[in-house]
């Protein structure tokens, strides 16, 4: 071959060694592109894993945040979620800024009902907002719907606090919410047996007999109490914020009075036991309250002869009821709680002092059993212990087991105000339902005691 040849062929060969040389290069270049660009996809879903799992966890927590128990003594600061959580809870569970917007809520709410208007309307609602950092601070992150999640809808447990309060009798019997209107509950639970269980020595050992608790039931159904109240046509903002303490005071005590009437005195015959009760709207016609209880089953008894062998004889008659004084109560009329205030077996505050429960109604104590002085026990009966408008000088003395008898509470308490053309007054109307009855079969069951007949 020419030497000619010979480079030609060596310069062909070189340049595929350099095409080749590029291609490789080339190739790890691509490589690495490759390899850069799956790492940073990688490091990417690794970094949204994270943020998804903060996500989750910040929901978790703000979904957990409305339930979380305070107890008062907890004073770590927290955001407050929601204006309608807040109104359910209970104080205990409530911080000082919780509390401040729940009482806000009720004043808002019940200005709003009696002029009529939304409370973002009111005077009161931007100077609560400026005011409070609280408000200010959760209004701030809810523009988007204009605060209208922390507009309030009813009255809160703070008014329904204040009524448990003020009511010494309801407050002796458990309360039961009612989730629907009638509602049927157990009752008769019979007491659990125990049995010797000896050590198994088998395959299949002999099971421990069981025992039936649910023998019976029985149905509440609430009753609807309600009371209006008159307000002048010239009412308006500012001379409302200076009554509303006093409102919602005597929406509370007048509430508490009603249905501590009813528990005492209630009727439902056709006649009542009173002569003066004859409007069917009367709130002593709603269930059987004690009173009628015990003289319907002649669970009664002359105390005209009023001492200590008398009382007494009442917890006897009472018979099994009548063990655990625990479980008892006195329920006294003023001028029959003076009679037992004569009677040396009463223990009164200054005897027991630091038990005595002032702010439950309890004055004293008759055989280690409470007693609660009510003004529904009523001082101008006849001789059988009932009003007949005749013969109004005798009075009368309850004593009950608690335990037998139950309250049911159904809904949320309504308040709502309309403007009256005719007359030019607006008229408010305050709602609740509740229910009383007796746990056992009364006819059989001697769970309450009557004492009359008293001067």
């Amino acid at each position: 071959m020419e030497p000619k040849d010979k480079d030609k062929n060596k310069d062909k060969n070189t340049s595929k060694d350099q095409d080749i040389r590029d291609d490789v290069k080339g190739l790890k270049d691509a490589i690495k592109d490759q390899t850069e660009l799956l790492a940073k996809l990688i490091a990417d879903q690794k970094e949204d894993k994270k943020e998804d799992l903060k996500s989750k966890d910040s929901k978790k927590d703000n979904k957990k945040e409305p339930v979380r128990r305070l107890e008062l003594v907890d004073s770590r600061s927290r955001d407050v979620k929601n204006i309608k959580q807040i109104m359910i809870l209970p104080s205990r569970y409530l911080n000082d800024q919780e509390k401040e917007l729940r009482d806000f809520a009720d004043d808002i709410y019940i200005m709003a009902q009696v002029l009529e208007t939304d409370p973002r309307n009111l005077k009161m609602w931007q100077r609560f907002q400026d005011s409070s950092s609280a408000l200010k601070k959760a209004m701030d992150t809810a523009t988007a719907g204009e605060g209208s999640e922390w507009v309030p809808t009813t009255l809160s447990t703070n008014l329904i606090e204040r009524y448990r309060l003020i009511a010494r009798v309801p407050a002796l019997f458990d309360e039961f919410p009612m989730p629907a209107n009638p509602w049927t509950l157990p009752t008769s639970l019979a007491d659990m047996t125990f049995y010797y269980m000896p050590e198994s020595t088998s395959d299949e050992p002999t099971k421990t007999p069981s025992t039936k608790l649910t023998t019976g039931d029985l149905t509440m159904t609430a009753k609807k109490f309600r009371a209006r109240s008159i307000w002048s046509e010239e009412l308006n903002e500012e001379s409302i914020i200076a009554v509303l303490p006093r409102i919602k005071e005597n929406i509370a005590r007048s509430a508490a009075r009603a249905v501590e009437d009813a528990i005492i005195n209630a009727d439902t015959t056709a006649t009542h036991q009173d002569s003066d009760v004859t409007n069917s709207k009367d709130h002593r016609k709603v269930w059987k309250g004690l009173r009628k209880n015990a003289i319907e089953q002649s669970y009664s008894a002359d105390l005209s002869t009023f001492d200590k062998d008398t009382t007494l004889a009442r917890i006897t008659a009472m018979g099994k009821y009548g063990i655990n004084v625990d479980d008892l109560a006195w329920i006294a009329s003023t001028v029959s709680y003076n009679k037992l205030r004569g009677l040396a077996e009463l223990r009164t505050v200054d005897k027991y002092g630091p038990n005595a429960t002032i702010l439950t109604g309890e004055v004293g104590k008759l055989y280690g059993i409470p007693v609660i002085v009510s003004e529904k026990l009523r001082n101008d009966m006849n001789n059988s212990g009932v009003y007949d408008g005749s013969t109004t000088d005798k009075t009368g003395i309850l004593l009950v087991n608690t335990r037998m008898f139950a309250l049911g509470n159904r809904g949320d308490w309504r308040l709502t105000v309309k403007f009256d053309d005719d007359v030019d007054q607006y008229i408010m109307n305050v709602r609740f339902k509740k229910a009383f009855i007796p746990l056992d079969d009364v006819s059989s069951e001697h769970i309450v005691e009557y004492g009359y007949k008293i001067s």
